[in-house]
């Protein structure tokens, strides 16, 4: 029988919520070697997404990606705190495609995009050859 990442990902949240470090660590080295012999350890990764996308939302933690075409300031981020709450898991991106402005995405959803880019698209649309 083959198993979605989710429903690897599900066992994998059950198996070490709520249990100690190191129960945990037994049972993700059984569930990588239970991959390696079902012959797809190569969907880790996708596995490992969708447990952080479970744990964050049984947790309450909201997942933020900022991008900025430069350096990133805090006070954007001080903001986003008191809107979201202090429980965030922050991923901070220097994006020089932007141009200017800032992209906010949360808990993967797009947010806020009020890059220069996406300014200079709305006026000047390219042209789709």
């Amino acid at each position: 029988m083959k198993y979605t990442n989710e429903q690897y990902a599900e066992v994998l949240f059950r198996a070490t919520n709520e249990k100690t470090a190191a129960k945990q660590k037994e049972v993700v080295k059984n569930f990588l070697l239970l991959l390696s012999r079902k012959g797809v350890f190569y969907r880790l990764p996708f596995v490992v997404q969708k447990f952080e996308k479970k744990y964050r939302a049984h947790n309450g933690i909201n997942k933020v990606r900022i991008e900025y075409p430069d350096k990133i300031t805090g006070g954007v981020k001080k903001q986003i705190e008191k809107i979201l709450g202090k429980k965030i898991f922050w991923e901070e991106k220097i994006n020089p495609v932007l141009l200017g402005g800032i992209k906010i995405i949360v808990n993967d959803d797009l947010l806020v995009d009020a890059s220069a880019k996406r300014q200079l698209d709305k006026i000047m649309p390219r042209s789709k050859l």
